[in-house]
């Protein structure tokens, strides 16, 4: 009876062990893992308070290429209305609204691309209302910060050296 015993239960070990080591390798965090997974930051609210602009970074593999990219999306204070507001194969970041809530800027490296490095981060306003964004910034070394004046008629904006 005994042998029984413990034979049965080295089967049941024996057999619960490959269960567990696929299990254990599906939970394991691989750089793989992580191309998955969507991330929300750099919120932004209106003056009035009735909309939040917010960045969604989401991973991006196709063929030889993985990144990241991210865009600015638009939605009501109540989380109705959700809406992409940036789209495109250049990554929109630091969403900030005008003083009179009326525009959203954010930096992205968008352009016409004649830098042989590359287009430089430049500051970019769209309309609350929808539309095409134009480059508010033609910082020849791309801008680091902004913000609006309190009037909103002018962006302040650091760029490097």
């Amino acid at each position: 009876m005994r042998v029984t015993v413990l034979g049965t239960v080295a089967l049941l070990l024996l057999s619960t062990a490959p269960a567990a080591t696929q299990e254990s390798e599906e939970l394991r965090w691989t750089p793989e893992k992580s191309m998955e997974f969507k991330a929300v930051s750099q919120t932004a609210i209106s003056p009035d308070g009735e909309r939040v602009a917010y960045v969604v970074r989401v991973p991006v593999m196709e063929g030889e290429k993985s990144e990241y990219l991210s865009h600015v999306w638009l939605t009501g204070a109540d989380g109705t209305g959700n809406v992409q507001f940036t789209r495109g194969e250049h990554s929109a970041t630091s969403p900030a609204f005008s003083p009179d809530g009326e525009w959203l800027a954010f930096t992205s490296r968008r352009g016409n691309g004649s830098d042989p490095d590359g287009p430089q981060n430049q500051v970019w306003v769209i309309s609350v209302h929808g539309g095409e964004a134009f480059a508010a910034t033609d910082a020849e070394a791309g801008v680091g910060a902004f913000r609006w004046s309190p009037d909103g008629s002018r962006i302040a904006y650091l760029m490097r050296d």
